[in-house]
């Protein structure tokens, strides 16, 4: 059914169109037959953009600062219609109204580019940042890991503690707290193969924690000075 409402409303279109250019402004030369071929065109290209957007499954927004897709392909049609009716009207010479259309053929084209490519461009920008907001949540996960790993009472009080100072951390992550993370990440992974090879030295331990509270504490200024 999506699919169908589109296309009746494209033949809809035609209709009337082919009504008022024939029946009501009956001028017949070659800027009718132009006029005609690129208004044909234009109501193809709006019903095509229409079915993609109706039938779009991953609810993707195709609007860039206010401008959607539809509202571009509307304008397209509308300011098709006028120019070759225009020409129709007065005569226009043909390769005037070839270049008319041209012009509004390559404008919407670039149009629907623009959108499409910077909604891409969103989306993935959304992406990394998800991914780099899940940052948090590993580390403190692989800290608890490590403790589930010991059975010594010391150590599992500091993993817990440390495990506590990495869940009150700010989760937002940007480029500059790259080299703090990456750090982070590579000592949260040596603490985990410690624990995992059963071989944990209380100091060795107790030496990656402090080192893990000192970068999450320069991490958390730097986030504070990004604010």
């Amino acid at each position: 059914m999506k699919k169908i409402l589109p296309a009746l409303s494209g033949i809809a279109m035609f209709l009337i169109y082919t009504i008022v250019m024939v029946l009501i402004i009956r001028i017949f030369n070659w800027n009718f037959i132009i006029g005609f071929i690129f208004s044909i065109l234009a109501m193809a290209a709006t019903v095509l953009v229409t079915i993609m957007i109706t039938n779009n499954k991953s609810g993707t927004d195709y609007s860039f600062y206010g401008i959607h897709i539809m509202i571009l392909s509307a304008l397209y049609l509308i300011l098709t219609f006028a120019v070759n009716l225009r020409c129709v009207l007065i005569h226009y010479n043909v390769f005037a109204e070839i270049a008319f259309d041209l012009i509004l053929i390559i404008g919407y084209i670039m149009g629907i580019a623009f959108i499409v490519s910077a909604r891409q461009h969103t989306e993935a920008i959304d992406r990394h940042d998800h991914q780099k907001n899940q940052f948090i949540k590993w580390l403190e996960f692989t800290v608890k890991s490590a403790q589930d790993q010991t059975a010594d009472g010391e150590i599992q009080k500091r993993l817990e503690k440390l495990a506590q100072e990495i869940h009150y951390q700010d989760p937002q992550s940007n480029y500059n707290l790259q080299p703090i993370e990456n750090r982070l990440e590579d000592t949260a992974n040596n603490l985990l193969e410690t624990a995992r090879s059963r071989q944990m030295e209380k100091e060795e331990v107790f030496r990656m924690c402090d080192e893990m509270t000192r970068l999450l504490s320069e991490r958390r200024r730097l986030v504070l000075m990004g604010k």
